[in-house]
């Protein structure tokens, strides 16, 4: 299975992202655009594993308070002159730590931790080669949704020749203290 670590988009989050690709799409429709009901934060990519139930179960040590997010500001990987990925912005504290929680939980059954430091967005769309690029970046940096985090999944990703399709293999929720 391949395996990642999210925070899925309440609907409202994902209507107000799924608005903003629309109106981007009309700027660089040559982009791999992310259908709308597979946007999300991704915590931490696994990969391919044959035991999701142990890292499930690894999963389950972590424990978090639910907080709220903002969304928003556009940017890409590894930057702006050369984009491979157009993301939208979801940084907060609590959103940091929780990444950080989750990397520990899985560094304990032996998969290693990040080398790069947590920077939290959604993915718009992939860059497909010879893209001239873009010059509005600074038109897209209003904060876009405000969203509850009181939740994150491990989900396993089905790549197709439609694209990928993602199914939740499980939910842990936050704890209220």
């Amino acid at each position: 299975m391949r395996l990642f670590v999210a925070v899925g988009l309440g609907d409202q989050a994902r209507e107000k992202i799924a608005s903003l690709q629309d109106r981007l799409k009309q700027e660089m429709p040559e982009l791999a655009w992310v259908k709308p009901e597979n946007l999300h934060i991704t915590l931490k990519f696994i990969g391919e594993r044959d035991d999701p139930g142990r890292v499930a179960t690894a999963l389950t040590k972590v424990v978090f308070q639910p907080f709220e997010i903002k969304v928003g500001g556009l940017g890409a990987f590894p930057n702006q002159r050369n984009p491979r990925v157009i993301w939208l912005g979801a940084e907060s504290g609590p959103l940091s730590a929780l990444a950080k929680q989750v990397d520990q939980a899985l560094a304990e059954i032996g998969i290693p931790a990040d080398e790069h430091p947590f920077h939290g967005h959604v993915t718009l769309a992939r860059v497909k080669r010879g893209w001239k690029g873009w010059d509005g970046w600074g038109d897209f940096q209003e904060s876009v949704a405000k969203m509850p985090v009181d939740s994150f999944d491990l989900v396993d990703s089905h790549l197709g020749p439609s694209g990928s399709r993602y199914l939740t293999a499980c939910k842990i929720m936050a704890v209220d203290i």
